[in-house]
């Protein structure tokens, strides 16, 4: 028993990996494509996928308080267009003029949701862009999330036209 225990842990983590593979490689395309120079907040599902997907551009804890300082500065003063970050940045702090925020990776908690979609609403046209591995935990989280947002505004990536077709994604805008 405890054997085949540890073994489904161990292949959910593997699964979880996976997926997050995929959602990394995805975004990839999915900002260069689509974000491109407006400025965003992607809100990411670890260290590691801010780091691989930001570079110099990503703040977390592993990140010197001097250097985050530094980075969310160059943000606010309009040096760079976006910011990548895993759990920083939610709330806390007033980031102005963000046009995006694509979170690549929700959980169950509806507030996280709430603080990393007002980061984006505050603009004249916002965008909310949330990641979604269909058949997963995903699709529960996602459907938490967007309770009480009208349809009309929740949209499938696909219906952005045929670029980004093959990326898996809800859009909100209001």
């Amino acid at each position: 028993q405890p054997y085949q225990e540890n073994q489904m842990k161990l292949s959910g983590a593997r699964r979880k990996r996976f997926i997050a593979n995929v959602k990394t490689s995805k975004a990839k395309q999915f900002i260069e494509v689509y974000v491109g120079p407006k400025r965003a907040i992607i809100f990411c599902g670890s260290i590691e996928q801010a780091d691989e997907l930001g570079g110099d551009l990503a703040i977390h804890s592993k990140v010197s308080k001097k250097i985050q300082n530094e980075r969310i500065k160059a943000f606010q003063d309009k040096k760079v267009d976006r910011i990548y970050t895993n759990r920083m940045l939610r709330e806390g702090m007033n980031l102005e003029d963000i046009e995006v925020a694509v979170v690549i990776q929700l959980d169950n908690k509806n507030l996280a949701f709430v603080q990393m979609a007002g980061r984006a609403m505050r603009s004249h046209f916002p965008e909310l862009f949330i990641f979604n591995a269909p058949n997963t935990q995903d699709d529960k989280y996602l459907e938490n999330s967007l309770v009480g947002i009208p349809r009309e505004f929740v949209r499938s990536i696909s219906d952005y036209g045929k670029k980004s077709e093959s990326i898996s994604a809800e859009n909100v805008t209001n």
